[in-house]
């Protein structure tokens, strides 16, 4: 299952209200705009969503959200409406026919043969966290799935130090759920693939590409001075140096590349459909290696189940990602608005014949020439 549309919005009739209108998502999308457009509050929305479904954090955020999923040529369509930590709304509809519906702790849902349920929720509880069944609520599950499996990482926070500033994970103890949200933790599941033999000349090889010339890499237990237990750490063998080089030596950019070439590499490993989310795709890295590395998991991510939703501001790796992958994003006071090729088709396919380079695109907002079409 993965995100179709996505409308959101917040703190309607206050100081600080925010909507976010018109979405459209595919198998492979760039979110693209200036800076504080909505990038990575669009990333939060999202986050926050997955995360209350699958239980991945405690309580309730409030927002409201309206999104659209596919599903084996079925759309899901989920409305959640949360204030002051309360469901004030919840409804679930596939193809337009509601299955659940509720209004803060009264509700009904649908079983298949037997019609419409009554059930009485509390107010602070999403329906899936007291009400799981299934044979009854199959729909549910589905919804449930896709936050289970959808996985979200922020590529400007990751630094070869970063993990040391967490908590432990106990060696032996860290199983792919918990890593495989933070790209920090990647010498955690390069643990767990090292002695797939395949798949780390595929991880080696698209360092190649980055430029990163890797004989070897694996994960090592090391003791840090002052840190408390024992942590996983990367050491790297490059090709025309001796000794290996531990985590803590390299370079920020080089930590990030063989990061995200480890993690994403797991997750295509894994097979799942899940939704994939990387905000600020290529940040602290150099341009050349930004763009390459865009195209690299733009093209990993093609031929599988994963849903990718990349974040960014960079002009050089506008040039790599076609544009009928684009969302760009203009804010204007309260509102930002998304621009793709679903509602502006005919901008969109005007400008593929032009010749220009995709940043014209973007600079010149010549998507904005016809819209909603």
């Amino acid at each position: 299952m993965i995100i179709s549309t996505i409308n959101y919005s917040q703190n309607i009739g206050k100081a600080d209200e925010w909507h976010l209108k018109d979405v459209s998502l595919g198998r492979l999308n760039l979110i693209l705009g200036r800076n504080a457009v909505g990038k990575t509050r669009t990333v939060n929305i999202i986050n926050a969503l997955a995360r209350m479904l699958s239980g991945r954090i405690p309580g309730l955020l409030n927002g409201n959200w309206d999104i659209v999923f596919e599903h084996n040529d079925s759309l899901l369509r989920y409305i959640l409406k949360i204030e002051k930590a309360k469901v004030v709304e919840e409804r679930l509809s596939q193809n337009g026919k509601i299955l659940l519906k509720r209004k803060g702790d009264k509700g009904e849902y649908f079983v298949e043969g037997e019609g419409n349920k009554k059930y009485y929720p509390p107010e602070g509880k999403l329906t899936n966290q007291v009400r799981r069944d299934k044979r009854e609520l199959p729909y549910l599950e589905q919804l449930i799935g896709w936050a289970e499996k959808y996985r979200s990482f922020s590529f400007s926070n990751v630094r070869p130090n970063y993990m040391f500033a967490r908590l432990p994970v106990p060696v032996g103890r860290a199983g792919p759920d918990l890593v495989a949200e933070d790209l920090g933790m990647a010498p955690y599941l390069l643990d767990e693939v090292q002695n797939n033999e395949e798949m780390k000349r595929r991880i080696i090889k698209d360092l190649a590409y980055m430029g990163y010339k890797v004989r070897d890499l694996r994960a090592i237990t090391s003791s840090i001075p002052g840190f408390p237990g024992d942590v996983r750490t990367i050491q790297v063998a490059e090709t025309g140096i001796d000794f290996p080089i531990d985590q803590l030596a390299l370079s920020q950019g080089m930590y990030r590349v063989i990061a995200i070439a480890v993690t994403i590499n797991y997750l295509i490993q894994e097979g799942a459909e899940s939704t994939v989310v990387i905000d600020d795709i290529g940040e602290g890295i150099d341009f050349e290696r930004s763009s390459k590395l865009t195209e690299l998991i733009f093209k990993r991510a093609e031929d599988t189940g994963i849903q990718l939703i990349a974040t960014s501001n960079d002009r050089f790796l506008m040039n790599t990602v076609d544009i009928k992958y684009w969302n760009l994003f203009e804010r204007k006071g309260k509102t930002v608005q998304a621009f793709n090729y679903r509602n502006s088709s005919k901008a969109f396919d005007e400008f593929a014949l032009t010749g220009l380079n995709n940043f014209d695109f973007f600079a010149d907002r010549l998507y904005r020439a016809k819209t909603h079409d």
